[in-house]
Formats: C-alpha cells, sequence, structure tokens
C-alpha cells in the first residue's frame, strides 16, 4: 500500500506480513497527492512526478516538467479535441 501525504511531502510505503501493515519506507514528494501502482513501480505525483520501486523503495525516476512547463501548470493547458 502507499499513502501520499500532501502536509508531509512525501509518500509512504507498507506491506501486508502476517496479517499486518509494515511499513517499509518513506520518500519525498513535495505537496504529494496522489500513488498508483504499475507492476513492480509506484508513482507519485506533487509538484515532481516520481517512479519509486515497490520492493526497495529505491527511486527510479523524477521529472518536474512536461512539455516545458511546471508539473503543476502543465495540466492547466486547455486541450482541444
Amino acid at each position: 500500500m502507499a499513502v501520499a501525504n500532501y502536509e508531509g511531502n512525501s509518500i509512504a510505503l507498507f506491506e501486508r506480513a502476517s496479517d499486518q501493515w509494515q511499513f517499509r519506507c518513506k520518500q519525498p514528494v513535495v505537496a504529494s497527492h496522489g500513488v498508483a501502482f504499475a507492476g513492480e513501480a509506484v508513482f507519485a505525483s506533487g509538484q515532481t512526478l516520481a517512479k519509486f520501486d515497490v520492493k526497495s523503495g529505491a527511486e527510479l525516476a523524477r521529472v518536474d516538467k512536461l512539455a516545458g512547463d511546471p508539473i503543476q501548470f502543465a495540466t492547466l493547458r486547455r486541450t482541444h479535441i
């Protein structure tokens, strides 16, 4: 399980073992507000988009811009269909 902690500027990873949740690790993600699992990775969104290894918690990638714009503004662009 992964938890986004907006005010704590982090995400926390937990593992279910012996019928209990055990804390695995905490990673910094400023203004963290979302997490998603894909395969062996967990993705976190905040002022950056970050990718972490599920098993080790190691950071695998991080970006702070999309198409040259900071993450927080890149999603505000109007799109035309």
